[in-house]
């Protein structure tokens, strides 16, 4: 119940933070440079609503959880690079461009948070934590020792609540304070 809780917050945390950003960078950026939300937006949209429903369903059964988990973050790995190849020449457009002090400094703060901080290496670590979750899983499906399952579950939580947090700091101390 706790992992399924954890997961509805998670999806709902990113939902929240998605809208800031994008709200962000058409701000900042301009309609131009960000473009408006096509289609693929919503399709990818939909898809995550249906993994985080599949998550959520298969909280009980954690190698369904754990492997969910894994495909997730390959895909928020893929998803972060393509992000990050769109962004920075707009960015950097911006940035080359004639802008007031405080404009070069929202967009100098955006540019910030989004290729200073080590992003990518986030989302290989808790993907790393999720393959041990997947090993663990496997340990309790072969020994039938809840005991591993108990700390695959502990693991799962404290990896989604560390992870979160840290993401939640970065923009705390940077983009969250353009709002």
């Amino acid at each position: 119940m706790l992992l399924a809780l954890a997961t509805f917050c998670l999806f709902f945390s990113y939902v929240i933070a998605t809208q800031i950003e994008i709200k962000l960078l058409r701000d900042y950026l301009g309609e131009s440079s960000f473009g408006r939300l096509k289609p693929k937006y919503y399709v990818i949209c939909f898809g995550l609503a249906v993994l985080f429903g599949a998550l959520i369903a298969s909280s009980h059964k954690l190698l369904a959880y754990a492997g969910i988990m894994v495909i997730y973050n390959l895909f928020d790995f893929w998803g972060n690079w393509e992000v990050l190849k769109k962004i920075e020449s707009a960015i950097d457009r911006k940035l080359h461009g004639r802008l007031d002090n405080s404009a070069a400094k929202a967009i100098t703060i955006m540019r910030g948070f989004y290729f200073d901080n080590p992003t990518l290496p986030r989302i290989v670590t808790i993907m790393f934590v999720n393959w041990i979750v997947v090993c663990l899983a496997l340990v309790e499906l072969i020994t039938h020792d809840v005991r591993w399952e108990d700390a695959g579950y502990l693991l799962i939580v404290i990896n989604i609540v560390v992870g979160e947090t840290v993401i939640y700091a970065w923009r705390t101390r940077s983009i969250y304070k353009l709002e």
